[in-house]
């Protein structure tokens, strides 16, 4: 059984910033550079809450943006350009995240909307 006054709780986060993508066509995604924490954190680390903003420049009309996870789990985050989630909570703070824009229909996009400066925070917790 484990001793309860002897267990320990680390906590932390990690943050991130990257330029997004330039985006050319409808009907295709494009994916910002991946954003990991800058530092080791415990491996069994753990997601509790994930922070973000993003911003495009010539917002095109019918714009997607996904904040994705580099272990398959992805959240549309369109409407919140500026917010935070639970949404990957429990899933490992060690993943990788990026976001991903993108214009449903086909043909050129114009003006040609380019990605300005996308930020992330990542709140963890490890039970050593």
């Amino acid at each position: 059984m484990a001793d309860p006054f002897n267990s320990s709780t680390t906590t932390g986060a990690w943050a991130g910033s990257v330029v997004g993508p330039t985006l050319y066509h409808k009907g295709e995604f494009y994916n910002s550079s991946r954003m990991g924490s800058p530092t080791a954190i415990p491996t069994n680390a753990t997601v509790t809450f994930v922070y973000w903003s993003w911003n495009i420049t010539n917002k095109p009309e019918g714009l997607i943006v996904y904040l994705c996870d580099s272990i398959g789990g992805c959240l549309r985050v369109t409407d919140y350009q500026s917010a935070g989630s639970e949404d990957f909570r429990g899933r490992s703070a060690n993943a990788e995240y990026y976001f991903a824009f993108g214009v449903p229909g086909s043909g050129s996009i114009f003006p040609v909307p380019s990605g300005m400066k996308n930020n992330l925070v990542v709140n963890w917790t490890s039970n050593n």
